[in-house]
């Protein structure tokens, strides 16, 4: 675990100290999870954008080498 330095404006600062007495948490601790939850979600969303995607030429007969030969025309492979 790697230590850190937050400054927080004293209206955050009032509704953390509200939350670890509610919670019996630390600062910390509710600090921790709540990146945790953040970042948790940002990288469902990029797992659920690319379930979206995957399979999309499934159904497609392109010979991807061709498909590609035929963009860069005015390029060797």
């Amino acid at each position: 675990m790697r230590r850190t330095q937050v400054y927080l404006d004293d209206g955050m600062y009032a509704l953390l100290k509200g939350e670890s007495a509610a919670t019996k948490k630390t600062l910390s601790d509710i600090l921790r999870e709540s990146l945790q939850e953040r970042v948790s979600g940002r990288i469902r969303n990029i797992l659920s954008s690319a379930d979206g995607v995957f399979g999309v030429w499934r159904d497609k007969d392109t010979d991807v080498d061709e498909h590609i030969r035929a963009m860069r025309k005015d390029r060797k492979i």
